[in-house]
Formats: C-alpha cells, structure tokens, sequence
C-alpha cells in the first residue's frame, strides 16, 4: 500500500469486505465494491491532488448510501452500505491470497455477465497484493464464493431497439472484425480496444458496452502485471469474445446514446469536478468509478502517445 496517507485508503478494506460480501445478495451485488477499489487506485496510481481525491472520496460515500440498483434486482430495498459493515476479527493469512486467482480460473475462458468475473477478481487482488494485512480468510472465502457464482454463466444480456425484451448476444452474427484475427498477446488486445471503442459504436447496448470491454482488457492487464501470467493468458479469448459479441450488436439511435456529451475536463483535474457528477447509464456511479479508472489505467498501457491521446479522448464520452 501507499505509505503516504491518503483519505481514500480506507476503500481498500472496505472494498474487500463488500466483495466479499455481495454473493449475500446476488454475484452482480460485486459493483459498489469493485467500484470503491476501482476510485482508490485511480486516486493513488494517477497521482492525484488531495482536493480530487476529496471530490472522489464523495462521490464513493454518494454510492454507498444510494439505493442499491443491484439488490432490486431480487426485489429488495436497501443502500449499498449494507456490503460494507461487517467488522472482522480474525488475523489475516497473505498465504490465502493465490485461491483468489484459483476460484476465477475456470470462469476466465469465456465472456461471463461481460467480463465481470475477471474484472472483480483482479481488483481485488489488486487490493489484496497492495494491502496483504488485509488478507483476512473470511474475505477470502467471500471472494472465492462471488467467483464461483459466475460459473457457468452466459455472456450477458443486450437491448435491441424496438424490443422491451433483453436478448442474449449469441443470437447475432458474430462481428467479422476480429473474428480471422485471434489475440496472440496483450499488444493485440491492447489495439482492438483502442480500435473499436470508439464513439461511433457507443449506441450498441449490452455485454457492459465499451465501459466493461475496457474494463475486462485492463482486469486481464492488471492480473498479467500482478504475476497471474498464464491465468490473464487464458483469459484473452474471453475478451476477444466479448468484443466480438458487442461489435455484433445493432445501434440505437444517437438520441438515445447514453454516451453523447463529451467530458470537457480531464478527472485528474479540479475542473472535472466542479460541476454535480451525474449519473450517465443504468451503471450508476459504480460505473463511472470504475471507467475512470479503467481507462487510465488501460491508456498507460499504450505505447505509442497519439493513440493514447485518441483513446482517453473517446473515453471522455464514457466519463
């Protein structure tokens, strides 16, 4: 962990607690806490000033104390801040750490609810490598369980336009773009994100769209540079899945784009933060955490500096 004290450490255990928590309501009940460590490592790794980590550090109890959109999904009431207050009183074993990436291992092969197995096990291994004193074996055996629940599970769900109904993306032609050009490495990954989500493909809806297609690729970034080599390996074909999936999909209409106004303001800035933080998609602000920093995360990770400048300017849209 950073030893420079910060107003946002405290997500990092209480991140691990609500994950470990939410298969107590259903395995997509992941979000509040994957986006709460999603803001303390935007925070940390962007460098960010102590009145930006302030505006970030709101915007996370605005999310903890909103009503859970994840938990109406069983037909319950009640905030997200119900994940994060179980008290722990055990002493914590960093040896337990490695079944985090055991209990991902054989959901990670293929697209599941649009990538976030891979996206919740790596940032909370991410949390548990940078803070191991938080290594407590309930919110181990926690994690392990949320993982296991997305066995077996599909790829996710799409909107179709004129339909109520959700559809289930394997029902389209898969998307020729990709489909005669298999990831061979990172670099490949790395360059189909950076080609794809773009603006023009933001009215397709579902598998996450482009917040969770740059999310999964920096979950898989993020377990390859943790030492998980062969797990983010294995993990490549789901991405490329996933992408496929979404460039397959019909687009809605631009009046209905969700992603139509471009952030003026750079979010490591002050000027981001002057104005009230709305609220984009049906994500909530658990989504904007995690964009925020999944994207900059990922734009570090490309080399060539006028593709990430184009990259974090239609990933403004997403912001």
């Amino acid at each position: 962990m950073n030893s420079k004290t910060s107003i946002v450490d405290e997500f990092l255990l209480k991140g691990l607690i609500g994950m470990s928590r939410a298969t107590s309501k259903n395995r997509m009940s992941g979000h509040p806490a994957a986006a709460m460590l999603a803001a303390y490592f935007f925070c940390v790794e962007n460098a960010l000033s102590t009145k930006v980590q302030a505006k970030v550090y709101d915007l996370v109890k605005r999310m903890v104390n909103s009503e859970s959109i994840w938990f109406s999904r069983d037909g319950e009431s009640s905030t997200n801040e119900i994940l994060f207050s179980t008290e722990l009183d055990q002493r914590p074993n960093a040896d337990l750490i490695p079944s985090v990436a055991a209990a991902l291992e054989p959901s990670i092969t293929e697209c599941r609810d649009s990538g976030h197995n891979t996206i919740f096990a790596s940032l909370a291994l991410k949390a548990l490598h940078a803070a191991p004193q938080y290594a407590f074996p309930a919110i181990i055996e926690g994690i392990n369980d949320l993982l296991k629940a997305f066995e077996g599970q599909g790829p996710g769900w799409v909107n179709v336009p004129g339909n109520e109904k959700l559809a289930d993306p394997r029902e389209f032609s898969v998307a020729q773009e990709l489909v005669n050009h298999p990831y061979e490495s990172y670099v490949d990954m790395i360059d189909a994100v950076s080609r794809y989500v773009v603006p023009d493909n933001f009215t397709k809806r579902g598998v996450g769209g482009p917040i969770h297609v740059i999310d999964h690729a920096v979950a898989l970034l993020d377990l390859q540079a943790l030492g998980y080599t062969s797990l983010a390996h294995k993990g490549m074909a789901a991405h490329q899945q996933h992408i496929e999936l979404w460039l397959s999909l019909p687009k809605f209409p631009q009046a209905e784009n969700s992603y139509s106004v471009k952030s003026e303001h750079d979010p490591r800035t002050s000027d981001y933060w002057r104005e009230e933080i709305t609220i984009k998609d049906s994500g909530g602000d658990e989504h904007r955490l995690k964009i925020l920093y999944g994207a900059h995360r990922f734009a570090d990770c490309i080399t060539d500096v006028n593709k990430r400048r184009s990259f974090l300017e239609n990933a403004a849209y997403l912001f």
